[in-house]
């Protein structure tokens, strides 16, 4: 595989920088972007965070943060601290009137 480190990004003209990923799978590859495309993505990310919290639970970002400041981290049901998980704690069987 051809490496894409240091040749320009098409849409930015800037400088790429490579960093190996690993899929679920266990498979590795490398992901190529440039600084500014990765800033999209996480713009981009944090932008459907939001929506989705919104659609689906009818809470904000900030009311979400708050729940979890409110159980310090951890999981409501099991008790188990954030950092042991490899995605953020979910929102479930949350009430209206628990808000």
């Amino acid at each position: 595989m051809k490496s894409l480190a240091g040749e320009l990004c098409k849409i930015h003209n800037m400088p790429r920088t490579t960093t190996p990923k690993r899929r679920g799978n266990g498979h590795v590859y490398e992901e190529s972007k440039c600084v500014q495309c990765h800033r999209d993505r996480e713009n981009r990310r944090h932008s459907e965070q939001k929506s989705h919290l919104k659609r689906k639970y009818g809470i904000t970002l900030d009311q979400y943060n708050q729940l979890f400041a409110q159980q310090n981290g951890s999981c409501a049901i099991c008790s188990r601290h954030q950092s042991e998980f490899k995605v953020a704690l979910a929102v479930d069987h949350l009430r209206k009137d628990s808000i």
